[in-house]
């Protein structure tokens, strides 16, 4: 352009010339403007509408993906237990909202979709898409997962769920296989209860028919004991006419089947564990489109993490304020606890051993399990819904 004003300033050339320059000039002028204003709009294309359009459409085929699907939910316990109002409503409410109705679920309580120890082959099966299951119904079918029922201690109910949970997912058992791991739960603490006296040490135990469930007969056992297996609803009756003089479980058992109300004696104690897990149908979760699993996963660790890794606390809170109003309820320090733990010790070392015997890598699980144990009580070494009597 430079070179086009020094020819116009040059007065040797004629009118006409000059007139021919000056148009030569306007059009330049004109389709450097063109130039600039499509390179402009490419560029905004490129940087804003071009990643809006692709935003909109992975937005529209994500929801394409989401057809509607309703989930089949087992729970063994009747409506409104603890498990329910604590890890399952949230659970729920979340995932409708976050999928926008895409996800629903139909909840089956009071085992009547399956029985409680039928919950297991429900799911594999298909016949729930998603089952809640105590481990100890399924000792021979979880050989892995029963290791955690076993006494050792946990310091709190989020100790020991962080540990069940983590030591899962290393380990992915093969008795898990057909299944989605959705959420597991670990007690971390049990409760002692009785008619004739304080339990404060294991030779107060000796001489005492206590009501048990599984590996706890063989604890019972361990502090010179009797053991009496029962089923849990025909406990209250036995205590009250002294069939039997008491019973150990987790507090949620004590509170669901109102135990307090027929025994003297409470002492809360961290060698009685029990595990359970919410699992979902394999095939089922591989159907749902990569943004419903997303969503089901996501809200499962956020009420993991939010109620339900400590949710037998809650209840646990609840039974120990109504053993105090008319009772006593004994809280041991770990120090007062190590004497029960070690007489139970042989128990789970002889069990890793019967599981690497049987081809399972039962050393491996529970040298796991002691690591991330420790770890865990060193970060939550306090139940958090603790209840702390008068003074």
């Amino acid at each position: 352009m430079d070179g086009i004003k020094d020819i116009l300033n040059n007065k040797r050339i004629t009118t006409k010339e000059r007139v021919k320059i000056m148009k030569i000039k306007k059009f330049i002028a004109l389709i450097l403007t063109v130039v600039m204003a499509a390179a402009l709009l490419a560029g905004c294309g490129s940087s804003k509408g071009g990643a809006a359009s692709t935003t909109t459409a992975a937005s529209e085929n994500a929801a394409s993906e989401d057809k509607p699907v309703t989930l089949k939910f087992a729970i063994y316990l009747a409506s409104g237990s603890r498990y329910e109002t604590a890890v399952v409503e949230p659970f729920v409410k979340a995932v409708e909202e976050r999928s926008n109705g895409s996800i629903k679920f139909e909840l089956y309580t009071g085992a009547t979709l399956c029985a409680a120890d039928a919950t297991l082959d429900a799911v594999k099966d298909g016949l729930a898409d998603i089952g809640w299951l105590y481990t100890g119904n399924f000792t021979g079918a979880l050989p892995i997962t029963f290791m955690m029922e076993y006494p050792t201690y946990f310091a709190s109910a989020k100790a020991a769920s962080y540990t069940l949970r983590d030591y899962l997912q290393e380990l992915k058992p093969a008795e898990l296989n057909g299944t989605h791991l959705l959420m597991a739960f670990c007690s971390g603490e049990g409760i002692l209860i009785n008619n004739k006296h304080e339990i404060r040490t294991p030779d107060d135990v000796k001489g005492l028919e206590i009501r048990v469930n599984g590996i706890m007969a063989d604890t019972i056992s361990a502090f010179g004991g009797t053991p009496v297996a029962m089923v849990a609803s025909e406990a209250y009756e036995a205590i009250r006419s002294g069939i039997v003089d008491g019973y150990m479980a987790t507090p949620d058992s004590v509170n669901n089947f109102k135990l307090y109300e027929v025994t003297n004696y409470a002492t809360r104690v961290h060698f009685c564990n029990t595990t359970h897990l919410t699992l979902m149908n394999e095939n089922v979760y591989n159907k749902l489109s990569d943004n419903q699993k997303k969503i089901l996963d996501e809200c499962a660790e956020e009420v993991f993490e939010q109620s339900g890794c400590n949710w037998f606390e809650q209840s646990a809170t609840t039974v120990y304020e109504e053993f105090a109003k008319s009772g006593t309820v004994t809280y041991l320090t770990a120090e007062e606890e190590q004497p029960f733990l070690d007489l139970t010790e042989s128990l789970i070392t002889d069990y890793a051993a019967k599981l690497d015997s049987q081809g399972l890598e039962g050393t491996k699980a529970l040298e796991l399990m002691y690591s991330l144990r420790d770890k865990y009580n060193e970060m939550y070494p306090e139940s958090e819904n603790k209840y702390v009597p008068e003074t």
